[in-house]
Formats: C-alpha cells, structure tokens, sequence
C-alpha cells in the first residue's frame, strides 16, 4: 500500500452516481438523514473532480449482476491496488485479477495496519 489515495472512476461510474441520485427512494433516505440532493450532487462533482477518469477498453470481467462489471473493468484497466465497495456481488468475488475487493472497514485496517494514516 503507498502513502496516497488516489480514486479512479470511469464516465460510465460517474453516470450511475448520478442516476442514484435522482432515485426517489435515494432522495428520501437522504431527506431523511438531512442531506440534500444538491449537497449530495456538489460531493459527486467533488468526488468527480478529484478523481482520474479512465476509459476502459475491451470488454468488461463477468460478473453476476451484469451493473457492477463496469467497477470491475475499470479496476482491472487501472490496474488499481484495491476496489473499495459495500456491494455483495463484487464482495463474493474476493478479487480482479491480483486485485483484493475489500470493504471500506477492510480497507482501513489494512492501511492501518499498513502504518498507512487516513485523515478525516
């Protein structure tokens, strides 16, 4: 693990956030937790900004659900040291190629343990 987070996205990722997005059930969870959607949309654009976009090419690993292969090739194409997700099906899969699929919690106890120091 290096001493930097770097966040690789594709168009194809950055779409489905924003699709969420305008997801009544997702806009109702957030009215809920008091977020706004236009809060909730500066942070994709944040998120976005800080990001590398890469364009993946070929065709996407196989995955059972057919909306998550587009996080699997864009991990795969950026050759990414770990996918970061709360999704079962991409979890199930334990890996892409050398590539470790851990969740959130995983990730930070590996970087701790790693003596890696994550900022809040």
């Amino acid at each position: 693990m290096s001493g930097s987070l770097i966040r690789i996205s594709s168009r194809d990722i950055e779409a489905e956030h924003r699709r969420i997005a305008a997801n009544a059930d997702v806009v109702r969870l957030f009215r809920r937790a008091g977020v706004l959607a236009a809060d909730y949309l500066l942070m994709l654009d944040d998120l976005r900004h800080r990001a590398i976009l890469v364009a993946p090419k070929g065709e996407p690993p196989p995955c059972r659900d057919e909306d998550d292969r587009k996080y699997l090739h864009c991990a795969q194409f950026a050759a990414v040291d770990y996918l970061v997700t709360h999704d079962r099906d991409l979890l199930d899969l334990n890996s892409i190629g050398d590539t470790p699929i851990v969740t959130p919690g995983e990730f930070l106890r590996q970087a701790q343990a790693s003596g890696i120091e994550i900022a809040d």
